[in-house]
């Protein structure tokens, strides 16, 4: 649960980014299960914010455009946040 909470709060992932990290063998190596528990039971994390931190990085040290941060946020090689997400995320830069 520590780690998820990490990735949540310290490196503002998306949820489907968290239980990614926490199930790959180059990442934490846990269990399908265990991560499957950790990410559900993340509580008082707010999955918009957290898009919004992320398309602000971008916004500032990578100079993308709105259009390009959209898509790298909701990509499944990227930040994998839910289209919701990244369209609050994009609307309040």
């Amino acid at each position: 649960m520590s780690s998820a909470y990490f990735y949540a709060r310290s490196e503002h992932m998306s949820k489907r980014a968290i239980y990614h990290q926490l199930i790959s063998k180059y990442g934490d190596g846990f269990s399908k299960h265990a991560a499957s528990y950790a990410v559900r039971h993340l509580h008082g994390i707010s999955w918009n914010r957290n898009a919004l931190r992320s398309a602000h990085f971008y916004r500032h040290n990578e100079h993308m455009s709105k259009r390009a941060i959209y898509y790298q946020l909701i990509s499944s090689y990227g930040d994998m946040f839910t289209r919701s997400q990244a369209r609050y995320a994009v609307h309040h830069l």
